[in-house]
């Protein structure tokens, strides 16, 4: 006979072990994104040192701006990139919030962080959309480069 103990344990493991997954395909997915940046960006330089030069100039901000280091409270980070991939790894994988949970506004949960009106859910439909945003344009540039 199986125990409520047993059924309980086994049962936060296989919730964990999901959040994990989507954890990584997260990841994945804003990887793909900067994947797709980097294309754009070699398509508009003109040499590896020009195109090393733009990603820094370009990636930097953008880091610092999405709070993805520092936790950073403005409006800004909703069109940063790394405040998606992170925010919704640091609430899947630390925190065990599930898809129809709301985002934070920062990594600063407790503290001055307020949930968003974004269900995590959403979170993941709009780095998929920036992801084939960035893909698509990468592609468009890379092809009118390689046609010149």
């Amino acid at each position: 006979m199986v125990n409520l103990s047993e059924i309980l344990f086994w049962g936060n493991i296989l919730s964990d072990l999901l959040n994990y997954i989507i954890g990584f395909l997260v990841s994945l997915i804003f990887g793909i994104l900067s994947v797709g940046i980097g294309i754009s960006i070699v398509s508009i330089a003109k040499n590896a040192d020009v195109a090393n030069g733009i990603s820094l100039l370009y990636g930097m901000p953008v880091i610092f701006a999405s709070g993805a280091l520092v936790p950073f409270e403005s409006s800004i980070v909703y069109f940063m990139s790394p405040y998606w991939a992170k925010q919704i790894y640091l609430q899947f994988t630390v925190m065990g919030h599930g898809l129809s949970d709301y985002l934070y506004s920062s990594s600063l949960i407790g503290y001055t962080a307020a949930e968003t009106n974004i269900p995590i859910l959403a979170g993941i439909l709009i780095l998929f959309a920036m992801t084939a945003f960035f893909i698509a344009l990468g592609i468009k540039l890379f092809q009118k480069k390689t046609q010149l």
